[in-house]
C-alpha cells in the first residue's frame, strides 16, 4: 500500500524461501495474492484475472477460507476494472456467502461496499442502495481503509441518486480518514474518485489539484493503471474547460 516495491520484492523472496523450507502454506499464498495484486496496479487486467483465480484454485485445495474470500474479492475488483459487471458481482456475492458463513469479518465492509459499486454500474440502484448501507453498519472503528472504500463507493451511489451533498461529504470523509497515513494506495484511489466527482461539476481547479497531487503520486510509484484514470480525467478537465 506505501508503493515500496523494491522492498516489497526483496522481503517476499526471503518470505518464500523461509516458507517453502519449512512448508508453510498459509504465507506461500500470501505471497501469490501479493503477486496478483502487483498485476491490477500496473493495469494488466488479464495477468491479473489469471493470477487470481490460480491464488483461489490453491487457496480451495489447501482449505482456506481466509485466503478463498480474499481472492474472491479481488477477482471482483479484477472484473469490475474489466467492465464485466454481471462476473464481478458474482464473484462478490461469492465471497459474501463465504464470508457469512464462516464468521470472517476481515473482508466484510469491503465486500458489501465492492457489491454494491457492482450494482451501480449495474444501474440498480435500490440494490446499490441496500447494500451500501450494510457496508456502512458493518464497518469498524479503526479500519481506516474499509472506512475510505465504503465512503468512496457511497459517494459514488449517491451522486447516482442525485445527491450531491451528501456524495460529497463521502467523498471527501473518504480521503480524509487515510490523508495522514502512509497508506498510498487508499489515498489515490479516494482522490480519484473526489477527481471524478468535481470535475464532472466543473469545479475545475480542486479537480486539477487532486489529479496533480495523486497522479503524480502514481506515476513516481508505477502504479500504471491509477495513472491512466488520473490522467483520463486531466484530458476530461482540459477538454470541458475548452468548450
Amino acid at each position: 500500500m506505501r508503493g515500496n516495491a523494491g522492498l516489497s520484492d526483496r522481503r517476499a523472496r526471503e518470505a518464500e524461501d523461509l516458507a517453502i523450507a519449512h512448508g508453510f502454506r498459509d504465507v506461500i499464498l500470501r505471497l501469490n495474492f501479493d503477486r496478483s495484486v502487483k498485476h491490477l496496479l500496473d493495469g494488466d487486467l488479464a495477468a491479473a484475472e489469471a493470477a487470481i483465480r490460480r491464488y483461489g484454485f490453491d487457496a480451495a485445495e489447501a482449505g482456506a477460507v481466509q485466503h478463498q474470500i480474499s481472492a474472491l474479492r479481488f477477482l471482483g475488483y479484477t472484473l469490475l476494472y474489466a467492465g464485466r459487471f454481471p462476473e464481478a458481482a458474482t464473484a462478490v456475492d461469492r465471497a459474501l456467502e463465504l464470508s457469512e458463513s464462516s464468521g470472517e469479518r476481515w473482508n466484510r465492509s469491503e465486500l458489501f461496499g465492492l457489491r454494491a459499486r457492482a450494482a451501480l454500474e449495474l444501474a440498480d440502484l435500490a440494490t446499490a442502495d441496500t447494500l451500501i448501507n450494510r457496508a456502512a453498519a458493518s464497518l469498524r472503528d479503526g479500519d481506516i481503509t474499509a472506512i475510505q472504500e465504503v465512503n468512496s463507493h457511497l459517494g459514488a451511489i449517491r451522486a447516482a441518486q442525485g445527491r450531491d451533498a451528501e456524495a460529497e461529504s463521502a467523498l471527501r470523509r473518504g480521503l480524509q480518514v487515510v490523508a495522514d497515513t502512509e497508506y498510498n494506495l487508499p489515498k489515490a484511489e479516494a482522490a480519484l474518485e473526489l477527481a471524478t466527482f468535481l470535475a464532472e461539476r466543473q469545479r475545475f481547479d480542486e479537480a486539477r489539484a487532486l489529479c496533480d497531487e495523486f497522479g503524480g503520486l502514481t506515476e513516481r510509484l508505477g502504479w500504471k493503471r491509477l495513472s491512466v484514470a488520473f490522467a483520463e480525467t486531466r484530458r476530461t478537465i482540459s477538454e470541458r474547460q475548452a468548450t
